[in-house]
């Protein structure tokens, strides 16, 4: 074909990728994951051909942030590391970790942190090699996060401070934020890890670790950049560190700060957080009329009935009030719901895990993933101090 109308084409194929692309990411920003998805493939179909598009790289990765939203790891994985070839063909370094990195998260939350490891020791290894400290830190706090995962808690903690120190160095206010809130968010998910598996003063001890660096955090709640959903989520990441440590008074106002943040926006999901959030932190503190009274009004929430992860949490505070207010009927009915629930995510995620280690065996465009080995330039440091909840990791 002459080269003037392979050009052609090549700019037609581009120009409907754009508008898939961009309608793709309307319905995104819509809260229609599976829809999104879609019409992100066909973009990304549209413009298939022999050279690499950046087009296609974005479209995958779109597929890759909608099929997060929706829970489907085992699809997350798969898009994301497509994404990664399309940006390494690219030579798109930045991008290429970004993937990597979503893809780590993905296999961790299908209960495959071991597969995500080498993914993060790869996104390490590339954003060391580059001259961009935010995309260091990034793939730093995706490490830590593998790390957690596996159960490394105190080298997780350790790491998310080498990724904040990196992130202000870079002077990427963004960047910080999101470090930020993955270091809290991890720290949450350790005390209730420990909570639950009866170490109550090793989950107290971690939430005290905690507490400075949420102290920390509470200087960045209003920085220029941020719109008015990041500020609420740092409130909620920065309140359940409070609320942990035991200080309520102050999560209280973090809490209903977010709500007020969140007012205007059609997000089910942040509405959800912050309610929740609030009816946790009264059945923490005795307020078990409160608790009753928000926890009928988060019935009503979409979102309890679209995320299992929000139905996880609603249930385990709904049988908790029940203990509380010592209803045992109602506390069990509410316990073997969970427990079903438990049962299908258990389900779901061994079926995604096996579409991960199919797609982790049958990956040929990224070189060196399939050893452990191969680890990152610049080693992270052995010990101490994040999405999902009411959070992202990012």
């Amino acid at each position: 074909m002459p080269p003037a109308k392979r050009r052609h084409i090549e700019v037609e194929q581009a120009a409907a990728c754009d508008k898939l692309l961009q309608q793709a990411q309307d319905v995104f920003e819509d809260e229609r994951p599976l829809a999104a998805a879609a019409l992100a493939l066909l973009a990304e179909q549209s413009c298939a051909g022999a050279e690499p598009q950046p087009c296609s790289a974005a479209a995958a990765r779109l597929q890759a942030e909608a099929h997060w939203a929706n829970s489907a790891f085992d699809q997350t994985f798969k898009c994301a590391l497509r994404a990664a070839e399309h940006f390494a063909a690219l030579n798109q370094v930045g991008p290429q970790v970004a993937m990597l990195n979503q893809a780590a998260l993905a296999a961790c939350a299908a209960g495959l942190a071991e597969e995500g490891l080498p993914l993060a020791l790869r996104a390490l290894e590339l954003a060391s090699q580059s001259a961009s400290l935010d995309s260091l830190a990034s793939a730093l706090s995706t490490f830590a996060h593998v790390q957690a995962n596996l159960g490394e808690f105190e080298a997780a903690e350790q790491v998310h401070q080498q990724a904040l120190l990196k992130a202000q160095e870079s002077g990427d206010g963004p960047v910080l934020v999101r470090c930020f809130a993955n270091a809290l968010m991890a720290g949450v998910l350790a005390f209730d890890e420990l909570l639950a598996g009866g170490k109550t003063l090793l989950a107290q001890a971690s939430s005290m670790r905690l507490l400075p660096l949420a102290q920390r955090a509470h200087d960045l709640l209003d920085m220029n950049f941020m719109s008015d959903a990041q500020r609420a989520i740092l409130r909620l990441n920065v309140g359940h560190a409070m609320m942990n440590a035991q200080h309520f008074e102050e999560a209280g106002r973090l809490f209903q700060d977010s709500a007020r943040l969140m007012a205007d926006s059609c997000s089910e999901v942040l509405h959800y957080s912050a309610a929740h959030a609030l009816c946790e932190l009264d059945l923490r503190c005795g307020h078990l009329a409160s608790a009753q009274e928000r926890l009928q009004q988060l019935l009503a929430r979409r979102s309890v009935t679209l995320n299992p992860l929000h139905r996880e949490d609603f249930l385990r505070t709904a049988m908790a009030l029940g203990q509380a207010l010592k209803e045992q009927e109602q506390s069990l009915k509410y316990g073997i719901r969970l427990s079903q629930v438990l049962a299908e995510q258990a389900q779901k995620r061994q079926l995604a895990a096996v579409q991960i280690r199919a797609a982790q065996a049958s990956s040929q465009a990224l070189p060196g993933l399939a050893s452990e080995s191969s680890g990152p330039s610049v080693k992270p440091s052995p010990y101490t101090d994040h999405d999902a909840g009411s959070t992202e990791q990012a």
